[in-house]
């Protein structure tokens, strides 16, 4: 992935990892995987094991391999699943997400979608930093393992990766990197009084 100046997302996790305020990060991808007839649903894998901002486990476990997921509170009382359950997901074609994010073609609204269908056992139901107060507000989702990211990477489409970063204690300033912003060294500061920060790479 080129971010620009010949800069790819590993040469960014090296620089990240390389800044002495770093204490962790995780970068986080979101897949275009849902629940058919539901507009918002999330789907998320740490590439890292969840070393920010890990997820509470409410029942079950975290999912391992590549046919398990574990719902976000919220999804689970809106798709009436528990853990042993399974749920059916649809995934959204990579070629589809093209057309209409880069290329402005609407008639992909459409369409249906073309990417695969996958059947997933519920291993576990989790409560993360969006389920912090008014959870009937926060969008449904889903987290998934790695093992599923490395098998559907190619034919599901996706967001990210993302990074979210812990800041040593006492650090103050994170150079060119701020909160939710695009990767550009120099050109964002980091505040003073937040401990974490999402860097997004396009």
């Amino acid at each position: 992935m080129d971010l620009g100046n010949g800069k790819t997302a590993d040469d960014v996790m090296a620089e990240l990892r390389r800044l002495p305020q770093v204490e962790a990060l995780d970068r986080l991808v979101g897949l275009l995987l849902g629940p058919e007839g539901m507009d918002f649903f999330n789907v998320i894998v740490s590439l890292d094991g969840y070393a920010v901002n890990r997820p509470r486990v409410l029942d079950g476990r975290f999912p391992r391999g590549s046919d398990e997921v574990a719902l976000g509170r919220r999804a689970a009382d809106v798709l009436d699943k528990r853990v042993g359950d399974a749920v059916e997901l649809q995934g959204q074609d990579p070629r589809q997400f093209e057309r209409f994010f880069l290329e402005g073609d609407t008639s992909v609204l459409q369409e249906e979608p073309e990417g695969p269908r996958v059947v997933l056992e519920v291993v576990g139901v989790v409560e993360g930093v969006g389920d912090i107060g008014r959870v009937d507000l926060a969008d449904p989702y889903g987290i998934v393992s790695p093992e599923l990211y490395d098998r559907y990477r190619d034919a599901i489409a996706q967001f990210g990766p993302g990074v979210v970063v812990r800041l040593r204690t006492g650090s103050g300033t994170f150079p060119g990197y701020g909160p939710r912003c695009s990767v550009s060294p120099g050109t964002a500061r980091w505040s003073p009084s937040r401990t974490s920060a999402m860097a997004s790479m396009p």
